[in-house]
Order: structure tokens, then sequence, then C-alpha cells
């Protein structure tokens, strides 16, 4: 069983999209947003605005530049200029300025969210991973507040709580979306994960089962329990029950095939643990399947395939505590 990050996710979302796109999208926010913010301002103020989004919009991006900075100028705490003149040079590639910009736009007005947004979005594209993280809890801080009672915005802020390996303040995010909504099945789920990050297995098991009994077709909640108890070498039927049950439901799912693996793989029927965590990893990259399949190729007495399973594990996921103990065990740094 595997968990994909929330940051790998947000990543493989921004690449798929056009960066151009983007910036078309993040240009007429702004604008909008601009002119509700500037419709009160002076005749003189307004028209150079109308002016600069011209020259955007005829692709004279450098002249627009020069326009929006001379309103940034006679209005220096004018948080929709800041966000202007960032779009402007996002649209420029100009990733640094436009950074720049949206600080000063956050120093204006901590409260409003469209800098913080934005910054997500360009930390994501420019793989700033730590900067990403920190921008984009920000950004679901300030959104809970604004929004307290939206499960959407709780859900993200623990996902990323757990990522950033905060799983105290994860589980709390998760219990308080229970508190109001006791039959969300993915805040069931995640609350499962962190108790078992934090040792606490017996919790995670005890909170699943309760869950199997209300929801026992939830494919999530099925693999779950079911990886644990082949972890654990207990129940490996009834494990094998679940896994199989979870696969109906998504049958391409990495992290479930993976587990079918590693049932195998602890009944020692390695052939079939071959089969299933090398259809795992065509799937998708994720560091316990490079290291599920590793120990497989150990077992087999195939040393080579096994380093090269936990090294390019490894070079995937540099932050895998796991992968690297292996290496080092089996001297496999070179």
């Amino acid at each position: 069983m595997k968990v994909k990050s929330i940051i790998d996710k947000f990543f493989t979302y921004i690449y798929r999209k056009k960066y151009f796109a983007i910036c078309i999208c993040f240009f007429f926010v702004c604008s909008l947003s601009l002119y509700a913010g500037t419709r009160d301002k002076n005749a003189i103020f307004y028209a150079k605005y109308l002016k600069g989004i011209k020259l955007c919009l005829d692709g004279d991006y450098r002249r627009a530049i020069d326009s929006f900075n001379d309103l940034a100028k006679s209005d220096p705490n004018s948080y929709y200029v800041r966000l202007q003149l960032a779009s402007v040079y996002i649209m420029l590639g100009d990733t640094e300025n436009a950074i720049l910009q949206l600080k000063k736009a956050k120093k204006i007005d901590p409260e409003r969210l469209e800098a913080y947004w934005e910054l997500v979005y360009i930390y994501a594209y420019t793989q700033r991973n730590a900067d990403f993280q920190k921008e984009y809890t920000s950004f679901l801080e300030k959104s809970r507040e604004k929004y307290p009672s939206n499960k959407d915005i709780l859900s993200e802020l623990g996902l990323l709580y757990y990522d950033s390996g905060k799983y105290h303040e994860a589980l709390k995010v998760f219990s308080e979306i229970l508190e109001n909504d006791p039959d969300n099945i993915d805040a069931i789920f995640w609350t499962g994960i962190v108790n078992l990050d934090v040792g606490n297995e017996d919790k995670a098991v005890d909170v699943w089962e309760k869950a199997l009994l209300k929801f026992p077709d939830a494919p999530n909640i099925l693999n779950g329990l079911g990886y644990t108890y082949i972890e654990r070498g207990k129940d490996l039927d009834r494990a094998k029950k679940m896994i199989d049950k979870a696969l109906e439901g998504e049958p391409d799912n990495a992290a479930y095939i993976d587990s079918l693996g590693w049932f195998y793989y602890q009944k020692k029927d390695y052939p079939n643990a071959e089969i299933y965590l090398n259809k795992a990893i065509e799937l998708q990259r994720d560091p316990v399947i490079y290291e599920h399949l590793g120990d497989l190729y150990l077992k087999l007495g195939d040393q080579q395939k096994a380093k090269q399973f936990y090294q390019q594990g490894f070079s995937f996921f540099p932050e895998s505590e796991a992968l690297k103990l292996k290496i080092e065990k089996y001297g496999f740094e070179n």
C-alpha cells in the first residue's frame, strides 16, 4: 500500500496544464479583481489601468509593466495593482519578479487570498517544494479562518499537515471533519493512516473495522485494513478478500495492486508477487513499491535486480528513509 503525496498530486496537476493557460486565467482573475478595487479611484488612475489592460491584450507586456508601475508609484498600497503586475511578469516568464509583487500584495493585505493562491501555483510549477508547502499551508489556514465549515478546505489542510509530518495537527483537522460529518469516508481513511504513522496501529485498525461495518464496500478502507493485516502477518485470507474487493471497485489502483503483490510475498508465492508488484510500479512510481520489489528480488537471490529497485526508488524519492536503510544495509551504495 502507498499513499500519494499531496504535493506530488498538485505538481502532477500543474505539469499537465499549459503554463500559459494558467497565466491567462490569472490575468483575467486579476483584471476583474483590479476593476473592483479601482473603480472608485480617480479617473486618471483608472485610465492608466485601462491602458495597462489594453497593452496586455495587445501582447505589449513590457509597456504594460511600465503602465502598472506608474500606478504602483501613485498608489503604493494598492493590492490589486501588485496582483496585476505579477500577472504580467508571469506572462513574460519572469517568476522571480512575479513572486516579489505577490509578496508585496500579501504585506499590503494579508487577509486576502489571491496572492497566496498565485504563489502556490508559481512554487508548484517551479518545483520549489519547501516554498510550496509553506505557502499552501498559509493559504489553507487563511481559507479555514474565512470558511471554517468548508470540508474541502479542512480536508486539504489535513492532508498537507500529514504530508509535512505534522501528525497531531492532521488528526485534529480530520477529527473536526468527523464531528460534523461522521460518515466522511476520506476523513475516516486518513484518521487511520495518520494513526499508523504515529505508531498507533491498534487505533487505526479499530477505526477502519468500525467503518467497514457501515461501509463494507469502501475501497480505501478495505485496502488500508487489508494491507495492515498483511504487514502484521495476521488474518491473511481475510486480508486477501479485502484487497480483492477493493480491486473490484478500482482495478487499476497501484496501491491496491501493490497490496495484493505484498500478500503473495507474505505467503511466499513469489511468482505471483513478482507479477503484481511489477504491475503496480508500471502504473505508478512509489517508494514503498520500489522497496517491496527490492525485498522480493533479494528473496529470489537476484541481488542485481534488488539493487536496481532500491537505488532507482531512492533516486526518485531521496527522502525515503526505508530505501536509504536498505541500500546501506546490503551495501548497495555504489
